[in-house]
């Protein structure tokens, strides 16, 4: 005896028959399965760039600091990928600076090299600057782009500015590098 499910969402639902499982995805390689989400966070960010480029209601910071959420997310992702391919012991946090920092490590050939507005951790520029810059949220751009408040519900101190053209060719150019350099990396091990 067949089991009938009413789900509302069935019902005239687009793409009949459309499924996608995690178990093959399950079966590959952390490093791998880091590299594609990295991706996939890449091109989700592209979308909603394209988005606020062109449809003058999406032009909002809630909008804006969810593209800079998933770039910095994709750019954690990325690193750690290619860490992890090294079969390193290096502990891994989501301080892209540091994260950066342990890749250059390992891969300190110039080409492997690509720009990051995180690429300073909030430590190495209070280092450089000789004081506390960042103050609650601002020291945690992963938390700040997610929730736009710290613990409190205070906002960040901190203005950031979006620019979805600058940002559309920062991603495209992170799409077809990431590929040659994760390429490159993949034929090495």
């Amino acid at each position: 005896m067949a089991i009938r499910i009413e789900d509302p969402f069935l019902e005239e639902a687009k793409w009949p028959g459309c499924r996608i499982e995690s178990h093959e995805f399950g079966k590959k390689e952390n490093c791998d399965r880091l590299f594609e989400l990295s991706t996939a966070y890449l091109k989700s960010a592209k979308l909603l760039c394209i988005e606020i480029g062109e449809n003058s209601s999406a032009q909002n910071w809630p909008n804006a600091s969810v593209v800079y959420f998933l770039l910095y997310h994709a750019t954690e992702l990325f690193l750690k990928a290619c860490i992890i391919s090294n079969n390193s012991n290096y502990k891994l946090n989501h301080d892209i600076g540091k994260l950066k920092a342990q890749y250059l490590e390992i891969y300190s050939n110039e080409d492997f090299n690509f720009p990051s507005p995180w690429e300073l951790s909030q430590e190495k520029i209070e280092d450089i600057i000789g004081s506390k810059v960042f103050d609650g949220v601002d020291r945690n751009p992963d938390q700040k782009y997610r929730y736009f408040s710290d613990k409190k519900g205070d906002p960040p101190k901190s203005i950031n500015v979006f620019s979805p053209g600058y940002i559309l060719n920062y991603i495209e150019f992170l799409l077809e590098k990431w590929d040659q350099l994760w390429s490159s990396i993949v034929m090495k091990d």
